[in-house]
């Protein structure tokens, strides 16, 4: 599932509903890397029509014991928040204190 993700980063449009949504569910998933990779990929993939649940779903992986699905979620999230967005400016700034230093220095 890790390299089906990658993979479908490589072919799909930015905006692909299909694929997003495919990528969403890999958030949740219960393999570790499958769910870092998802967070990575999905940053290329999505677009403004898609921005409140990918938000969201981004918010769930950085509640994860898993500091590498938490430091995805950081990096997703940098790159796919909006310019100003006071929750997305809030919660990587709570993330600067996170527990783990590969998640501070996302």
């Amino acid at each position: 599932a890790e390299m089906a993700a990658r993979a479908l980063a490589r072919v799909a449009l930015r905006g692909d509903q299909e694929a997003i949504d495919a990528v969403l569910g890999g958030l949740a998933h219960a393999h570790e890397l499958v769910r870092h990779a998802a967070a990575e990929v999905l940053a290329g993939l999505v677009d403004a029509s898609r921005y409140a649940s990918t938000f969201n779903a981004l918010m769930s992986c950085l509640a994860s014991a898993s500091a590498s699905t938490r430091s995805a979620a950081v990096l997703a999230l940098g790159k796919v928040a909006l310019k100003a967005d006071k929750n997305a400016v809030g919660t990587l700034i709570k993330h600067l204190e996170d527990r783990d230093e590969t998640v501070r220095t996302a």
